[in-house]
């Protein structure tokens, strides 16, 4: 932030959104179908799985590398307002690439409760991530495009430990082209959930940019970034860790999981609860520091932090709701329930940010979240009566 101007923020906030999104729709929902079957799998089927998802992944995801290349005039005058030379964008397409194996692999080492060796990668590649960012940044001053490439560098880092240790094998047996069929139809209905969840936590920046300047989508996204540390401090420990143990939960115990959901929604209100206490009371305390730590262009972003953590708690909610939603093979609820919200997030923007700018974009994600809260709690009740 010292570095960079508040408009190459909202930049650099633009690729990190755009390599999102695209990451999950050329990823075909297939690494949400292992979501739902492995833990029905046992040893053996779960390997055969994962190889057979790497196989199908990399035959479609390389042509739609090559057709995403060739779309880069559009996509650059249209998602990066012109400001993302041809070569960077390169190397933003090999990095969305190569994530799928890095996040199958994240994902499969917290089912299996391998916390240690995940968490010692993960804190691995942030500091390759840190360095070689701070490096291009001070030292070669290479601007927001220097990140790019320090986070290329800190994926290939991640690539090469999976290639140590075989995980990436693939699977060219007559079999294969049926399952991936099969596979493919379970995953895709995913699809428009993700893009809902894209919409829910990124759109925002692009009608901010649209609405009004690159200025404002960089305040805007310094104030997510509060919202992104919530989301590493909590709902990323709780997915790697209490996410496996709920699923064994109801897998043993399939004939009471009315019990199981009864204790599972009284830790949800409880941990709603404390947080939201917690986030008020650390805000109003922190903003002293806050303020030390910050450029003093970018104090404007401390206005919005509290709205936005207010959301990340409503989707905490939701991920408790969910557990046995997705238990359950509600693939298709699953795959629609955020399309409500998401539209709702964008009618609220094209409604208040012309006219209350980047508040007007806070409310409308903090709206849309807690809508998407209350309809994840009311087919949660539904299936469990």
């Amino acid at each position: 932030m010292r570095v960079l101007t508040t408009a190459d923020f909202g930049i650099l906030s633009l690729i990190i959104s755009f390599t999102t999104i695209i990451s999950a729709i050329v990823g075909l929902g297939l690494r949400q179908f292992l979501s739902i079957h492995y833990f029905h799998c046992n040893t053996h089927e779960r390997a055969t799985v994962i190889q057979e998802l790497i196989t199908i992944y990399s035959i479609w995801a390389m042509p739609c590398m090559i057709l995403l290349a060739v779309l880069y005039p559009i996509i650059s005058a249209h998602i990066f307002f012109n400001t993302v030379p041809f070569g960077i964008y390169l190397l933003i397409l090999t990095n969305i690439f190569f994530l799928f194996f890095i996040e199958l692999y994240y994902q499969i080492l917290q089912y299996e409760k391998q916390a240690q060796t995940l968490t010692k990668l993960q804190i691995t590649v942030a500091l390759i991530n840190t360095g070689f960012t701070l490096f291009f940044l001070w030292i070669i001053k290479t601007g927001v495009f220097g990140i790019v490439f320090a986070q290329l560098i800190g994926t290939m880092y991640a690539l090469s430990v999976l290639a140590q240790n075989s995980f990436i094998r693939f699977c060219f047996e007559k079999t294969l082209w049926p399952k991936a069929k099969r596979y493919i139809q379970i995953g895709l209905p995913f699809i428009p959930g993700i893009m809902c969840s894209w919409i829910l936590a990124s759109a925002d920046r692009w009608f901010l940019g649209h609405y009004g300047s690159l200025h404002e989508v960089g305040i805007y996204s310094v104030a997510d970034l509060f919202a992104q540390l919530f989301n590493s401090l909590v709902l990323v420990p709780w997915a790697g860790s209490y996410l496996p143990y709920i699923m064994e939960q109801y897998k043993n115990n399939e004939n009471h999981l009315e019990n199981i959901e009864y204790k599972n929604q009284q830790v949800m209100w409880a941990c709603m609860v404390g947080f939201t206490a917690a986030v008020t009371l650390l805000y109003t305390a922190g903003l002293p520091l806050a303020r030390t730590i910050l450029p003093p262009n970018y104090y404007e972003s401390l206005n919005y932090v509290l709205i936005l953590l207010y959301g990340q708690i409503f989707l905490l909610g939701t991920y408790f709701g969910s557990a046995l939603i997705q238990f359950k093979k509600h693939t298709h609820f699953l795959a629609t329930a955020l399309l409500i919200p998401s539209v709702l997030n964008v009618l609220l923007n094209v409604a208040l940010i012309p006219t209350f700018t980047i508040y007007g974009a806070a409310y409308a994600t903090l709206a849309a979240y807690g809508i998407y809260f209350l309809i994840i709690i009311s087919f949660n009740k539904s299936i469990s009566i």
